[in-house]
């Protein structure tokens, strides 16, 4: 439900769900490598393992959606230098 609405707001700006399948395989692809790192602690028969293999999962997911964050902001960041070059540089620092 939460996605959908996300999605309903995206049409505010002319995207549709079909220009987000973009997110989709971001998404997948973050997951996979996600699970690769704890894959071994998953397998274990340890049950405190598959405890700490949770909890990393969590770690990986907020560091995960940080870097993203930052990673964006940047990018638009040098989008808007590039072509708004006279534009009040403080309006857009952190």
């Amino acid at each position: 439900m939460k996605i959908a609405r996300i999605i309903n707001e995206f049409s505010n700006y002319g995207i549709y769900p079909r220009h987000l399948k973009i997110y989709q395989n971001f998404a997948n692809r973050e997951a996979t490598f996600i699970e690769q790192i704890v894959m071994p602690l998953i397998r274990s028969h340890d049950l405190e393992m598959r405890k700490i293999a949770i909890q990393k999962i969590a770690d990986l997911e907020e560091l995960t959606l940080r870097l993203r964050h930052l990673l964006l902001k940047n990018s638009l960041k040098t989008f808007l230098d590039e072509n708004l070059p006279h534009r009040d540089k403080e309006s857009t620092q952190e």
